[in-house]
């Protein structure tokens, strides 16, 4: 799947014009899962994630140490959250992604 084919289903996903509720893509190559960012207006540089518009990225608080994984990210872009797992697969950075609506 293209990244520009994530683009619109997130697009539908959130100006409600699909029923969609969620979808998930696993092992998206690093390439892939940056083009689908840029579409959203999310640049990620060095293991962060900014933006120049009003959406939230946040890392999980965990109260041990030890429980805290510093690869997983979590972005609200209006009623949409996207938590992103950074993960290396076979030596190449990959990227689980997971879409979901709150109504």
């Amino acid at each position: 799947i293209t990244s520009k084919a994530i683009h619109q289903v997130y697009k539908m996903m959130l100006d409600k014009s699909s029923k969609f509720q969620r979808f998930s893509i696993r092992k998206m190559p690093e390439n892939r899962c940056v083009a689908f960012f840029k579409f959203i207006e999310i640049t990620f540089r060095n293991g962060k994630f900014y933006t120049s518009r009003g959406i939230q990225v946040y890392k999980p608080y965990h109260e041990d140490p030890e429980d805290y994984d510093d690869d997983r990210s979590t972005i609200f872009d209006g009623y949409l959250q996207i938590r992103i797992d950074h993960i290396i697969v076979n030596g190449q950075s990959r990227f689980d992604i997971e879409v979901y609506a709150h109504e």
